[in-house]
């Protein structure tokens, strides 16, 4: 439910006008590991403009869901004094997170229909040093509830793990590490742990 969410915003995002303005757009397992994982500013400074979505989660109800996604809008944040107060200049982030919510408030993909929220600043030293800024905007939807075919699902055979210790590289360098066969042609894990099960 959470990963066809997710994928709903991510096609709006890729598909329609908004990316014509972000360089990167990508999933996250979740905004604090994002904050964490991107430890690298540089990576980040060289993929923004860039929206990255996430599952937050999902109200139950009988047949039907509301999912929550957040979308983490990050982008160059040239700020300018007005009235003595710091604010976002053209192009900054609250422009960009102001056309995300105008591309997605409303927007409809793999049957889900999208109602944005909220639109948050994240206060993050590091990336404001760096000249970046960030925004997360909440999004909502109600959608029927799936299940998972438990039936149809081959059996767990095999654990592989590869282990990165920070300093970590990036998600996309993770993301080469799950390609089958994986690439480790720019980055390998710090430990590799693969473990056949017995049946």
């Amino acid at each position: 439910m959470l990963t066809r969410a997710e994928n709903s915003v991510l096609a709006i995002l890729r598909t329609g006008p908004m990316a014509a303005h972000l360089r990167t757009i990508d999933s996250l397992e979740s905004l604090d590991e994002q904050m964490q994982a991107r430890a690298d500013v540089r990576n980040v400074q060289v993929r923004a403009p860039a929206a990255y979505v996430t599952g937050v989660g999902a109200r139950l109800e009988d047949t039907t869901a509301v999912v929550r996604v957040a979308v983490l809008v990050v982008a160059a944040n040239k700020a300018r004094a007005i009235d003595g107060v710091d604010r976002v200049g053209a192009g900054g982030v609250s422009v960009l997170a102001d056309l995300a919510v105008q591309a997605l408030d409303g927007a409809t993909a793999l049957d889900i229909v999208w109602m944005a929220r909220s639109v948050d600043p994240i206060e993050n030293e590091v990336f404001r040093a760096a000249g970046l800024g960030l925004m997360s905007i909440e999004l909502v939807a109600n959608v029927e509830r799936e299940y998972a075919d438990i039936e149809g699902m081959a059996p767990f055979e095999t654990f592989d793990a590869q282990l990165d210790i920070p300093p970590q590289v990036s998600a996309a360098e993770h993301a080469k590490w799950l390609d089958e066969p994986p690439d480790h042609s720019t980055s390998a894990p710090d430990a590799h742990d693969n473990v056949s099960l017995e049946q």
